[in-house]
């Protein structure tokens, strides 16, 4: 669950990078562990951009549906 006092920009971040990281684990048959480094560009009103980089390691036994590894930005 999201915390309540995220700036936009924070939630959006969030998000992107728990529904790659869900998709894929729910996605990719795996034995041991997977690995997601990303950079997702969004451009708002052709002004703003905002990055988000994500570099996870899945493991196996992370399988209760809640990310155990923090997320680095």
């Amino acid at each position: 669950m999201l915390p309540t006092k995220m700036t936009e920009k924070e939630h959006i971040e969030a998000v992107l990078k728990d529904t790659i990281v869900l998709l894929c684990q729910n996605s990719l048959h795996f034995q041991s562990e997977f690995n997601i480094e990303a950079l997702v560009a969004v451009t708002v009103d052709k002004s703003q951009v905002l990055l988000v980089s994500i570099k996870e390691t899945i493991h196996a036994s992370d399988t209760d549906g809640q990310l155990s590894i923090p997320v680095v930005a």
